[in-house]
C-alpha cells in the first residue's frame, strides 16, 4: 500500500500542478462595443459545407452581418448530395453582395482539408476567418477577432463553445469544452500553442501553405480530421499567435445528441494528436494518465491507513480544480458550471478510458 500511495501522492501534485497552471494562464477577454477597425485586415470569411442545406440557410444571415467593404464570405461545397451548393448561390444572389462567392471543393476525399484550401486558395483577402456551417457567431464575431491583430500577430485562436442544453451529455461537452480550452488557451499563453478549433481560427493568408495537409487518402497514416490542429501546429508559434477571450468573439454551436456521435467525433481528433510536437503530447498525456490514477487509486486508500492523507490531498486537488473552474465559468461564459466540478473529475476518468480503448484502427472518416 505505500507504494500505492507513494503513486497517489505524485498523480494528485502533478494535477495540481496543472490546475494552478491553468488557473494563472488564462485570463478574460474584455469586449468592445464597437471594436476598432483595423484598415490593414480585409478578411474573407471561409466557412466548408456538407450536405449542409439547412445550416446555410439558419446561419447566413449571420455570416453576411460580418462583412466591413474590404471583406468577403467563401461558402466552399464539399461535394454534397443535397442542395447547398444551389441555396448557397441563391443566398448570394438574393443579397445582392459583391462580396460573395460559392465554389465547389475540386476533389472528394474524407475530411474537409481539401475543400478548406481551395476556400483559402480563391479568398482575395490578407486574413482568413473560418468557422463552420452550423455554427453561429454574434454580430461583431468578426470585428472582435479581427480588433486583436496587431504585429506579429498571425493567429488568433478563439473560442467555440456549445449551446445550453437539458441532459447529461450537453453538460459534459460543455464542461470537456472548458477543459480543453484551458489546456490549449494555457499552453499558447506560455509560447507552446499547439491546436485551435475550426469553428473560430482567424490566420494570415500569407501563412497558409497546403503542403501542411495530405491529401492523398490512400496512404495509410492519412488523417480526415484535424484540418485545424494540423494547421495551427504547423504554423503557430510563441510569437505570431495570440488567444482571444473577448465574449463577443465566441461562436456558438449545437453540441452532440447522443453518446454514440460524440465518442465519433471525439475519437476523430484523437487521432490529429499524433501530430503535435513530442513535448505537448506529453503534457497532455500526463495530465489525463494522473486523472484516471488519482481517481481510481483514491477509493482503495480510503480502506487503509492512509485514508487521511488521500482524502486531504484529494481534497485539495478537487478544490483547486474547482476554483479554476469558477474562474473558467466566468471567462467562457459557462455560469455555474464550476458547480459540477466534483461528479465532472470522476465522469473524465471513465472518458479518458473510454477514448483510450477505442483508439480507431481506420482513420479516414468523413469529416461531417
Amino acid at each position: 500500500m505505500t507504494a500505492l500511495f507513494f503513486i497517489f501522492s505524485v498523480s494528485i501534485l502533478l494535477q495540481l500542478s496543472y490546475w494552478i497552471f491553468f488557473y494563472v494562464n488564462v485570463t478574460p477577454g474584455k469586449p468592445q462595443k464597437r471594436p476598432k477597425a483595423n484598415k490593414n485586415s480585409s478578411v474573407s470569411i471561409v466557412i466548408c459545407a456538407k450536405n449542409e442545406s439547412h445550416n446555410v440557410r439558419q446561419n447566413f444571415p449571420d455570416w453576411i452581418l460580418q462583412l466591413g467593404d474590404n471583406d468577403e464570405l467563401v461558402i466552399v461545397d464539399d461535394f454534397s448530395t443535397d442542395q447547398t451548393y444551389d441555396l448557397a448561390r441563391s443566398l448570394c444572389e438574393l443579397n445582392q453582395t459583391p462580396y460573395c462567392k460559392v465554389i465547389k471543393a475540386s476533389e472528394d476525399i474524407p475530411g474537409k482539408k481539401r475543400a478548406l484550401a481551395d476556400g483559402i486558395n480563391s479568398s482575395s483577402k490578407n486574413y482568413i476567418l473560418v468557422t463552420d456551417a452550423d455554427c453561429q457567431p454574434g454580430p461583431l464575431w468578426k470585428s472582435s477577432m479581427t480588433a486583436e491583430i496587431e504585429m506579429p500577430t498571425e493567429i488568433l485562436l478563439g473560442y467555440a463553445p456549445f449551446h445550453k442544453k437539458p441532459g447529461f451529455l450537453n453538460l459534459f461537452q460543455r464542461f470537456e469544452c472548458v477543459l480543453t480550452a484551458l489546456q490549449y488557451y494555457s499552453l499558447a499563453h506560455v509560447g507552446f500553442p499547439y491546436m485551435g478549433v475550426g469553428r473560430n481560427l482567424l490566420f494570415k493568408k500569407s501563412l497558409f501553405d497546403e503542403s501542411i495537409y495530405d491529401f492523398n487518402a490512400e496512404n495509410s497514416d492519412y488523417l480526415a480530421s484535424g484540418d485545424d490542429d494540423l494547421l495551427v501546429s504547423a504554423l503557430a508559434n510563441e510569437k505570431n499567435t495570440k488567444t482571444v477571450l473577448n465574449p463577443d468573439s465566441f461562436v456558438y454551436s449545437e453540441a452532440k445528441k447522443d453518446w454514440s456521435s460524440y465518442f465519433k467525433q471525439k475519437s476523430r481528433h484523437i487521432t490529429s494528436s499524433v501530430k503535435y510536437k513530442p513535448i505537448i503530447k506529453l503534457f497532455l498525456a500526463i495530465f489525463s494518465t494522473t486523472q484516471i490514477v488519482s481517481n481510481l487509486l483514491f477509493i482503495p486508500l480510503i480502506f487503509t491507513e492512509y485514508w487521511k492523507f488521500a482524502l486531504g490531498l484529494y481534497f485539495l486537488k478537487s478544490i483547486t480544480a474547482t476554483l479554476t473552474y469558477l474562474k473558467a465559468s466566468r471567462i467562457f461564459q459557462e455560469r455555474n458550471l464550476f458547480y459540477f466540478t466534483p461528479i465532472m473529475e470522476l465522469s473524465l476518468t471513465l472518458y479518458y478510458v473510454i477514448l483510450s480503448l477505442s483508439y480507431p484502427f481506420k482513420k479516414k472518416t468523413d469529416w461531417n
